[in-house]
């Protein structure tokens, strides 16, 4: 049992042979393609190529489509600090600014890098 089989019988508790290869590939997928983390993690272009290398040399079972902690924390309103070797790190936080916990509101799917991250999921699903 390999792939998807073998993610899906895990998370039906299922006995297997072996654990799932779920690799969270994040802006190492850019690295994979030679583009920076900061290029990578806002095209869906490159994420979807990034993430199709890594499945090309790694053949996981699954494979997450974003690793990155920092998309929700961008919409709320916190500022990032891009870097071309890592994930941003959050440099702020809107509630320290003057903004009021009940002015916060959900993120929707529209907003931020999510579009991006909905349309690589979206692709990478069309095509594996």
């Amino acid at each position: 049992m390999k792939g998807k089989a073998l993610v899906e019988a895990t998370f039906n508790l299922e006995k297997t042979e072996r654990a799932p290869w779920v690799p969270f590939v994040g802006c190492h997928g850019g690295f994979l393609i030679g583009v920076t983390a900061t290029d990578y993690l806002q095209s869906e272009t490159k994420m979807v190529e990034g993430i199709e290398k890594a499945i090309e040399l790694y053949s996981p079972d699954g494979i997450p489509i974003a690793f990155d902690l920092q998309v929700e924390a961008e919409i709320l309103g916190c500022k990032l600090l891009w870097s071309d070797e890592n994930p941003p790190a959050v440099t702020s936080h809107p509630l320290n600014e003057g903004v009021k916990l009940e002015e916060l509101k959900i993120p929707q799917k529209t907003e931020g890098r999510l579009p991006i991250i909905l349309n690589t999921t979206r692709t990478i699903r069309e095509r594996y």
